[in-house]
């Protein structure tokens, strides 16, 4: 009897760290999602943050926190386990500040080009071009390359991120 899943494929949702990582100076943060978070929508390469309140991790970026670009999506295994299982239920992902060169699938549309600074969609937690710069909102990175395609014919950003918070 066939099973009922449809899995994505492993380069349906991406982050690819381009140079930098894996380090043994790398800057991550492992921690559980929020309650309020669908796992099944939470993909790797979107945009996170630590949530104040809870200590869990929440899409898209709260005003002056942290941002971290999730290294696997929420419902994969490594991730997530099945219904009796005691693994699970934590997720990793890159903190901003660290001296890497990323490429994800999870952006929005908009102008990518070499020096565009990126904020995160709090809705959907994507990354967005801000060629108007930085004024009244944090900025999560800043465009490397622009939009190219990768190995596995998928679009993709490159970047570096950062965090400039609002001003």
């Amino acid at each position: 009897m066939p099973g009922n899943l449809t899995p994505n494929q492993m380069f349906t949702h991406d982050l690819n760290a381009v140079k930098g990582w894996p380090s043994t100076s790398a800057v991550d943060k492992s921690a559980a999602l929020d309650d309020a978070e669908v796992s099944s929508t939470l993909f790797e390469g979107m945009v996170v943050h630590i949530d104040a309140a809870s200590s869990k991790i929440k899409r898209g970026v709260a005003s002056r926190a942290m941002p971290m670009f999730l290294i696997q999506n929420a419902d994969d295994f490594d991730a997530n386990s099945d219904k009796g299982n005691i693994s699970g239920g934590i997720v990793s992902a890159l903190v901003a500040i660290g001296s890497y060169e990323l490429q994800t699938t999870e952006y929005s549309a908009g102008v990518y080009a070499p020096n565009v600074a990126l904020k995160a969609d709090g809705a959907t937690g994507k990354v967005v071009a801000t060629p108007g710069g930085q004024t009244g909102q944090d900025i999560v990175g800043i465009c490397s390359t622009g939009v190219t395609t990768n190995a596995y014919g998928k679009s993709v950003i490159t970047f570096w991120p950062c965090f400039l918070p609002a001003v």
